[in-house]
């Protein structure tokens, strides 16, 4: 399992978090439903 650091830009608020690759993988599926902006980079 690899750890990601992620960037929102969600709704004029910007968020970064360290996460797990599972993680990851599930805000994908949510955030492609939604009106956000992310992006990921693997930190390990």
């Amino acid at each position: 399992m690899g750890k990601f650091k992620i960037n929102f830009s969600f709704y004029s608020s910007d968020f970064s978090l360290d996460i797990s690759e599972h993680t990851a993988n599930i805000l994908t599926t949510l955030f492609s439903f939604g009106r956000g902006y992310y992006s990921f980079k693997r930190v390990s």
